[in-house]
């Protein structure tokens, strides 16, 4: 019961890291978008903000997969998972 405990808490960590780091692309497409100093179309703005929308929704989704399918308890995976996090903030 522990570990399923553990495994629900470390999957709304990652969720919520992922709803983060949603929330600043959506930030940074509103202000590109809205801002006063705004140099691209509404059109180039809202086509970048999809395309890295799909990117980081397609990561997560992914991650999310391969921590369900493939739960092995060794301490690579969550090593692996907090790279994933990592690379995905930067």
């Amino acid at each position: 019961m522990t570990k399923g405990l553990l495994l629900g808490r470390f999957g709304l960590f990652i969720d919520l890291i992922w709803a983060g780091i949603i929330s600043n692309l959506a930030q940074h497409f509103s202000d590109q978008a809205f801002g006063s100093d705004s140099t691209f179309g509404i059109s180039e703005d809202v086509f970048e903000f999809i395309i890295l929308f799909l990117i980081a929704w397609r990561i997560w989704k992914d991650l999310q997969e391969s921590m369900s399918e493939y739960r092995t308890n060794d301490l690579m995976e969550p090593l692996f998972v907090v790279w994933i996090l990592i690379l995905a903030m930067l």
